[in-house]
């Protein structure tokens, strides 16, 4: 039941933002699944890279602004990882 109500209140807030944009909520999701990133390569290091994200374009960037929304402008790569001041199961040493 939760996540039905949390779709519809997602749902209706699109709506609702878009509704001067003469767009439905479909098309304006489709829309944004369009977006695309680039891949950087830092010092020639392939392991080490970053996903650019290039500026939308102008139907998307109204979208955006509809939400209030700024898309970031790089994003790290999906092959990275985030470790935090514990140490991983599998990064511990095995005594």
């Amino acid at each position: 039941v939760f996540v039905v109500m949390l779709a519809y209140l997602i749902r209706r807030k699109l709506a609702d933002a878009w509704r001067d944009l003469d767009v439905t909520v479909e098309e304006g999701l489709k829309k944004l699944s369009t977006l695309c990133a680039m891949e950087h390569e830092i010092n020639g290091n392939q392991t080490g890279g970053m996903l650019s994200v290039p500026q939308p374009r102008p139907s998307l960037a109204r979208l955006f602004s509809a939400l209030t929304i700024t898309p970031p402008s790089a994003l790290p790569r999906r092959t990275g990882h985030v470790d935090s001041r514990r140490k991983l199961p599998s990064r511990r040493k095995s005594k």
